[in-house]
């Protein structure tokens, strides 16, 4: 394995798109094969290095895990109604192509939240949102919220399209009012925990180490620092499963190195079984939801399975099932169950676009090239 080509372009980038400070790490069946960091802003660094992160996205991943072993528990299943456990959800709206409000004629289930086919946007404040949030010594809460976003017409109807969007906020307020568990105690004691994630939580805690500084890319692409607070945590009490977590490298790897190896961590503790990571990574996006994918998202050879994308194997990917997903301030995550590998990188850049676009696909082929040699 030979590692400098993979080390090159992560500090070639950071120099190149002005990253204030970068950290990437690569396991293999519970072994560190590659750790770097990069980054032009010494300062920057020194205050990231062992930080906690804002994973935005990212945490999708780990909702959906979650979700999977309420799965497993039998705690609800995946072809249930949303209604069932949110009440709200039981008379839901469709905007029809004139812009009217209709009837929804498709019940929105468990799984269209899983994959992104529930036909929610992203406004994480719509008008009925705004009022629950000028409640004064109200608990406003996950499900509270949730309930709320059920005032706006869907997109479409659930089940027919893909639409990047709230699914994942909606499914960690169903994973509450089907379990009775909060989602962060959830986490927390069946992931967190187990996996020796003592740094991860739906806000920072007094004793996890200092956040590292955030930046936002500006338009004419320089690098400014930004608020430090997470855009998706709109009130203390309300918990986004789609991207409201907290968490550091050494947490995040534990997690990502746990799911590249059938669901066990290396100290031996499963979370997880091997069948419901391969549920999670299966492409479960037909036609046309699968060319809504592609559109918005531009690197070739993925679908989408439970809250993660995944390889469809077709030449143009890796193998058949690499699945992970990105934050809106830089991480990024492969996981490949097939190698027992995994690659978590992190940063706190917002909007740096090229990212996605153009980094990670490189990024994902140095990482195999390594590999291979």
């Amino acid at each position: 394995m030979h590692w400098s080509d993979l080390a090159s372009f992560l500090k070639t980038t950071a120099e190149q798109l002005h990253i204030p400070a970068g950290f990437c790490t690569v396991t293999q069946a519970h072994r560190t094969l590659f750790s770097c960091e990069c980054g032009v802003d010494a300062d920057a660094l020194a205050k990231s290095r062992g930080a906690s992160f804002w994973i935005y996205s990212a945490t999708k991943p780990i909702c959906a895990a979650a979700a999977m072993q309420m799965v497993e528990a039998g705690i609800f299943r995946l072809d249930e109604p949303v209604s069932r456990y949110l009440p709200e959800y039981t008379d839901l709206r469709v905007t029809d192509v004139q812009g009217a409000a209709r009837p929804a004629s498709n019940p929105l289930l468990i799984e269209h939240l899983l994959t992104m086919q529930g036909g929610f946007d992203y406004d994480l404040r719509p008008p009925a949102v705004q009022r629950l949030l000028q409640q004064k010594n109200a608990a406003v809460d996950t499900v509270r919220i949730a309930a709320a976003f059920a005032e706006k017409p869907l997109q479409f109807e659930p089940g027919t399209h893909f639409q990047y969007s709230l699914c994942l906020d909606v499914l960690g307020a169903v994973m509450e009012a089907a379990s009775g568990i909060r989602l962060g105690r959830w986490m927390r004691e069946k992931l967190f925990l187990p996996l020796g994630m003592l740094h991860t939580g739906f806000s920072p805690n007094e004793k996890a180490p200092p956040l590292a500084p955030q930046f936002r890319q500006q338009p004419d692409g320089s690098i400014r620092r930004t608020d430090p607070e997470n855009f998706c945590r709109l009130t203390p009490l309300y918990e986004s499963g789609g991207g409201g977590l907290c968490s550091t490298m050494d947490d995040y790897v534990r997690f990502a190195d746990a799911m590249a190896c059938g669901g066990r961590s290396r100290e031996g503790v499963k979370i997880l079984s091997q069948r419901s990571i391969d549920l999670m990574r299966q492409n479960r996006l037909a036609e046309p939801s699968l060319a809504d994918f592609r559109r918005r998202y531009t690197r070739p050879g993925y679908g989408y399975g439970l809250g993660v994308r995944t390889s469809l194997g077709d030449g143009t990917a890796q193998s058949r099932g690499v699945f992970g997903w990105d934050g809106a301030a830089g991480a990024h995550i492969l996981i490949d169950p097939s190698r027992e590998l995994s690659l978590v990188y992190f940063q706190q850049v917002l909007d740096m676009e090229i990212l996605y676009d153009h980094v990670f696909d490189k990024l994902d082929a140095l990482l195999y090239q390594a590999l291979d040699e």
